[in-house]
């Protein structure tokens, strides 16, 4: 539709003359011919990346989505989208096979806005969350959740609307989870405490932050009772880093208190060039060494950079528009270089890799007309092809050591069956909402099983069987979703 609208735009501006009026003409008639018989977007607007074309039935009530890597046909996505009469999203269907699967919305009764229930769906399975929202200093979040297993989670908030505290059903009764606290002097802070809930000491940890809402360092506390320290970080005038030390051990004094240090430990350092680029990087002194690691960064282009380092060795690495890595070629402080060199589809997907270091030129193959990948490269070029379906996945690769592998997906895009190299094809099926349930291999099946077993509890939602040929596992939870029973 927008390679129309392109042409359309085009066939509008009218240069004045016969001629150029002439050959606009032609040119319009020749883009809508092209969409017209191949689907594909006309050659003027068209995107070096998978696009997406979205149409709407007339009361706007759901969509399909057509997914397009030209020249191949339109690919439909059947996404269907319901809206209320105040224009919250009800419910998302992805009808692309059958049973449908998707997601379901209930919003709040005061003002119609946010959201008290969500559901996942498909098939016969349904996973329902129902959310209880606040209207007071934190307006419009959750105050508590409940999972589809009936256990609940609470949420409080200070004055400000900051989160304070969790808390969470559990086998013993409501605990608390977390806290937080927050401290308003110079240097900013806020401190999390998670509770283990065991005899072991609660993990802590606490974040400075500078006058920008910029991180300084993190305080953790450690298993042994000791505390670590991030590396410090300190920023120029524009909000560069220009010094990142170090992780270290830290008092426990720095838990609670700000501690400056004169200077950070084994600072790496960091240059930039007048538009903010890094030009240079000062790496710490390393033992033994009298002088620190330089790297300095030299733009040659829009598209190609040149990392030097100061052992003789450097690094050209060269990005076409999109900032995907055309070629990436590697020097020595001998001399000898070994280059390598990339291909992409229109998409953005890697179709092709290859050492070029016999100074053959990268020859890069039109995704349109890619040949099946049947073989493997005996070029001794170290070659490597990936093809794609039309939606971006995988279909197969060539890898020189690895050989030739296949994969295939059903309509939601979940992965159906892969070959390896050796021709062993493993297949895979799903339940309504995408989880795995089977998984075939030559040697036998793995079934899995969800959402209740004898003897599993809180197992919505969740794993609770494995099964193959020589074992069955079975799994029951706690009600913070915790693995508490597995049995072999």
């Amino acid at each position: 539709m927008r390679g129309k609208l392109s042409a359309a735009l085009l066939c509008g501006r009218d240069g004045g003359g016969v001629n150029k009026l002439g050959l606009k003409i032609i040119l319009c008639i020749t883009f809508l011919f092209f969409n017209l018989l191949t689907g594909a977007e006309s050659p003027v607007s068209e995107k070096q990346k998978q696009i997406n074309n979205i149409e709407y039935n007339e009361t706007l009530k759901y969509k399909r989505i057509f997914l397009r890597k030209p020249p191949y046909p339109l690919i439909p996505s059947h996404s269907q989208l319901e809206y209320d009469n105040h224009g919250n999203q009800t419910i998302e269907r992805d009808t692309s096979s059958s049973p449908a699967r998707g997601n379901s919305y209930v919003y709040d009764n005061e003002l119609q806005q946010f959201v008290t229930q969500e559901t996942k769906w498909g098939g016969s399975i349904t996973l329902t969350t129902t959310h209880q929202i606040g209207y007071g200093s934190a307006f419009g979040v959750p105050t508590t959740t409940t999972d589809p297993n009936g256990n609940k989670s609470y949420f409080e908030y200070d004055n400000f609307g900051r989160l304070i505290r969790t808390s969470s059903d559990t086998d013993v009764g409501t605990l608390t989870t977390a806290s937080y606290s927050y401290d308003s002097s110079f240097p900013l802070s806020a401190k999390t405490t998670f509770v283990t809930g065991t005899g072991d000491p609660d993990f802590v940890s606490r974040t400075y932050t500078d006058g920008m809402g910029r991180n300084i360092y993190t305080v953790k506390s450690a298993s042994n009772g000791n505390f670590a320290i991030t590396g410090r970080l300190v920023y120029d005038g524009t909000g560069k880093v220009v010094r990142k030390g170090q992780s270290s051990w830290a008092s426990s004094g720095e838990i609670d208190r700000f501690v400056l240090h004169l200077e950070e430990k084994n600072p790496t350092s960091f240059e930039y060039d007048p538009i903010g680029r890094i030009k240079k990087t000062i790496l710490p002194l390393a033992v033994g060494e009298t002088s620190p690691v330089v790297v300095t960064t030299a733009y040659n282009s829009a598209f190609e950079t040149t990392e030097t380092h100061s052992s003789g060795t450097s690094k050209r690495t060269v990005k076409n528009a999109s900032g995907e890595v055309l070629y990436v070629e590697d020097f020595a402080s001998d001399g000898n270089s070994a280059k390598i060199g990339f291909c992409y589809d229109i998409a953005g997907n890697r179709i092709k890799k290859s050492d070029l270091n016999d100074g053959t030129p990268l020859s890069c193959p039109q995704s349109s007309v890619l040949s099946p990948l049947n073989t493997k490269d005996v070029s001794g070029r170290n070659q490597t092809y990936w093809s794609y379906d039309a939606f971006g996945k995988l279909k197969a690769q060539s890898d020189p050591d690895l050989g030739v592998s296949s994969y295939n997906y059903n309509a939601f895009g979940d992965l159906t069956s892969t070959t390896n190299a050796k021709g062993v094809t493993t297949t895979f099926t799903y339940d309504g909402v995408g989880r795995i349930l089977t998984k075939n291999i030559p040697e036998g099946n793995i079934e899995y099983t969800y959402d209740s077993f004898s003897g599993s509890e809180n197992a919505l939602g969740r794993l609770v069987r494995i099964e193959d040929s020589n074992q069955n596992k079975t799994f029951s939870y706690d009600k913070l979703g915790r693995v508490k029973k597995k049995r072999e």
